[in-house]
């Protein structure tokens, strides 16, 4: 019995036990292995939280700053830039812990002096229950220098940051634009030229053991930061001022509602200065939408006066006139329902009288004789009712609408430029025909080397029709042509006015003009082309020769004079000093 008893006694617990020792020691092992992976996900989730919590062992990321590009005119001026600013901040749960309440009161008047802001203000966020609050943004560095020696000054402090700048103000605004708080382009050149301006912060993200400087340090992970780049402009910022200072005189010398110009390089296209008034400051942004427009693209107008060189140059390239032709300009011209008649003109005209006294008669005797379809054809291949010229935030392309389209009276309203319109840089851009020998060119913001040829030009006249004209509307520049205030003394100006009624109520305001002169200099072989627009003048003459022709012969001037531009019309018996140009 005892054998058998013996050799019978189950065995089965004994087996279960041996199994379940085996799982624990597999579990632990796998536990003591996965210890150093599971620390660094801890990390890696919960971050500068676990500060000091494993031995000293930390993790952190940080963004490393870089700068966006800056804007510079043609000679490396600076239009935008980057600049230091600081930011004061405190963090009420670490005043509390170090100060008393009468340390937190006296030390928020301590800071409120210096930042010169409230002293309440400064002690209610001092007081609040958030874990970090800002005391003021962008103080200068030596204001954030005397923050930082305050005395029990546990809980407050300064950061860096890097701020958009304008060093000039309203002077170029509207070609320059501005960033939003994001730095982030808006208007302008800023947002034109976004993605190359444009920096990319970089990225650090570590590991530390322990506090002590040669602890090491483990990268998880590193980007670099990379810079936008820089922006050279096609501006001259010289000229960009003495625009800008010559618009803001005739604007109130002539209580105009707003003013505009453009000054280009008549062989490259290039654009040496595009100002507009009102204008406002980048840097504060005050003032609505309606201020930060660049007038000199945004605005369409009726071109006037100013498009009858055009209808000109197409009659004599034709070959159906010639300069010394007079034709009727006494007799007005009915064509139902539109008469067309030139108040102030008491005589027949030459064609080139036509131009230099600017008869509207005269210019639909020359349309006639081309014909709609030639016109129109010679309009659009100007440019006008075309598409955007630089791509500027609300630039607008104009409208003309297909000769087809035209009634009898639309054709002669579209001889001496109505029925159609344009921005004033369009119209510039337009006479870079006449003032380079017929070819066309397109206008451009960014800087061309020495001798680099504009892009995109297009033969429009044969150069003799060109020169031919620029020697007629030389006469409008003289006493009998109506912009003698357009002569500069020594320099040849050929040019043409205009006085383009604006529309109430659907009818044209004899009251609510557009003064306008686009012109070149010198005419013997221009250099520079300029378009001035004068907006609603009230008061000392409201005609493009009383109100747009001095602004065209100051900033004309000024070109000519910086860029040495020699003189091609002295009469040494005549001479007489060049006048000095108010700035």
């Amino acid at each position: 019995m005892t054998f058998a008893a013996a050799k019978f006694i189950p065995r089965p617990k004994q087996r279960l036990s041996e199994w379940r020792c085996a799982v624990f020691v597999w579990i632990l092992i796998a536990l003591l292995a996965a210890l150093p992976g599971l620390g660094v996900l801890r990390l890696a989730h919960f971050g500068e939280s676990l500060d000091s919590s494993i031995l000293g062992t930390y993790h952190r990321a940080r963004t490393l700053p870089a700068h966006r590009g800056g804007i510079r005119d043609r000679g490396g001026l600076p239009l935008a830039m980057n600049v230091d600013v600081y930011h004061a901040f405190a963090d009420p749960k670490i005043l509390r812990q170090k100060n008393t309440p009468a340390q937190i009161a006296d030390l928020a008047k301590r800071a409120a002096d210096i930042l010169e802001s409230d002293p309440d203000e400064i002690r209610r966020r001092m007081e609040s229950k958030q874990g970090y609050v800002r005391l003021k943004n962008k103080i200068p560095a030596g204001v954030a220098a005397r923050l930082a020696e305050l005395k029990n000054g546990a809980g407050i402090g300064v950061e860096y940051d890097s701020a958009r700048y304008y060093p000039n103000g309203a002077v170029a605004a509207h070609v320059i634009g501005f960033t939003n708080d994001e730095g982030v382009g808006k208007e302008g050149v800023e947002f034109v030229a976004q993605e190359n301006l444009a920096e990319s912060p970089g990225r650090a993200e570590l590991i530390k053991i322990g506090e002590k400087p040669e602890k090491p340090i483990w990268f998880l992970d590193y980007t670099d930061a990379r810079d936008g780049s820089d922006q050279h402009l096609s501006i001259d910022l010289r000229l960009q001022f003495f625009a800008h200072a010559a618009l803001r005189r005739a604007v109130a010398a002539h209580g105009a509602k707003a003013a505009s110009a453009v000054l280009m390089d008549a062989q490259s296209g290039e654009i040496l200065a595009m100002a507009n008034i009102p204008s406002f400051n980048p840097n504060i942004r005050t003032g609505g939408a309606a201020i930060r427009r660049n007038r000199a693209v945004t605005d369409l107008m009726e071109p006037g006066s100013t498009a009858k060189p055009f209808v000109a140059a197409l009659a004599l390239q034709a070959g159906l006139t010639h300069p010394n032709e007079i034709l009727p300009t006494t007799k007005p011209i009915y064509i139902r329902p539109l008469t067309v008649r030139d108040k102030h003109i008491r005589e027949d005209l030459t064609v080139a009288e036509v131009v230099q006294k600017s008869s509207n008669i005269g210019a639909v005797l020359l349309a006639k004789r081309a014909g709609p379809a030639a016109l129109g054809d010679l309009y659009r291949r100007l440019g006008f009712g075309g598409g955007k010229l630089l791509r500027l935030p609300g630039e607008a392309g104009g409208k003309l609408r297909p000769h087809e389209d035209w009634r009898p009276s639309d054709f002669a309203t579209h001889a001496y430029g109505y029925g159609f319109s344009a921005n004033l840089l369009q119209l510039a851009r337009s006479y870079s025909v006449f003032a380079n020998d017929g070819v066309l060119v397109s206008p451009v913001l960014s800087p061309k080397r020495p001798g680099e040829k504009a892009k995109n030009s297009e033969r429009i006249l044969d150069a003799a029709t060109a020169r031919q004209m620029r020697e007629i509307m030389q006469g409008v520049a003289t006493p009998d042509g109506t912009a003698r205030a357009a002569a500069i003394p020594g320099y040849r100006v050929a040019g043409k006015t205009g006085t383009a009624y604006k529309i109430t109520d659907g009818e044209y305001d004899s009251k609510r003009v557009r003064a306008i002169f686009v012109g070149m200099a010198p005419a013997s072989r221009p250099r520079f082309i300029a378009a001035v627009m004068v907006d609603e003048p009230m008061k000392n003459g409201q005609s493009g020769g009383a109100a747009a022709a001095p602004v065209f012969r100051e900033l004309m001037t000024r070109a000519l004079l910086t860029y040495g531009v020699a003189p091609d019309d002295w009469d040494w018996q005549n001479a007489r000093p060049m006048e000095r140009v108010k700035t």
